[in-house]
């Protein structure tokens, strides 16, 4: 008994003496995909430091989180994140998941309005891909085959993981735009 209370005692006091084992141990987790776990300790962390530099990392990363997690709200958590922190190095990152989150909903004008705000540079290659199909997918279901064509053109080049869908929607485009034998071309690649 005396020992059960003494652990209990040494854990609280570790984590109100430092609030950066929080942060870390959060921050661990979020790299490793962890969500859940992320959110928790990046939450408590918040709660303990005074640190702004790492308040706004670990809110950042919470609101990364809160997507990740198919939470409802995460659209409105990154926004607040965006509004609380106006000139982070995360916002073109947070912009593109904002767009992310109204593209799952199939709001196309909203999504097309955020993936604008991002800018292509400050994202990752992943996400870069991810962005392109996205807003390539954005900009057809809006009625711009033009600039839907750009994206899916860059793609069908460019990416293992979009090739394929790009060349589709690349057909799909010039058989709407009644180039018959381009289209066909372009499916006829896609059964090899």
């Amino acid at each position: 008994m005396h020992l059960s209370l003494s652990f209990q005692w040494h854990k609280k006091t570790v984590y109100h003496t430092h609030p950066e084992v929080l942060f870390n141990q959060g921050k661990e987790m979020f790299l490793e995909g962890n969500w859940v776990g992320a959110q928790e300790l990046l939450t408590g962390f918040a709660t303990l430091s005074n640190d702004s530099y790492l308040k706004e990392e670990a809110a950042y990363m919470v609101a990364i989180s809160s997507f990740h997690r198919g939470n409802k709200t995460s659209g409105n958590i990154l926004k607040e994140f965006l509004t609380k922190y106006p000139e982070t190095i995360h916002r073109h990152q947070v912009n593109f998941l904002i767009g992310s989150y109204y593209y799952d909903k199939r709001d196309w004008e909203t999504a097309g309005i955020w993936f604008g705000l991002t800018d292509l540079d400050y994202l990752t290659l992943t996400e870069q891909e991810d962005y392109s199909f996205r807003s390539g997918y954005t900009q057809l279901q809006s009625g711009n085959k033009e600039e839907a064509r750009r994206y899916f053109g860059l793609l069908s080049q460019n990416s293992n993981k979009y090739r394929d869908a790009a060349n589709f929607y690349l057909g799909y485009i010039e058989y709407i735009n009644r180039d018959y034998s381009g289209a066909l071309r372009r499916f006829e690649r896609l059964k090899k």
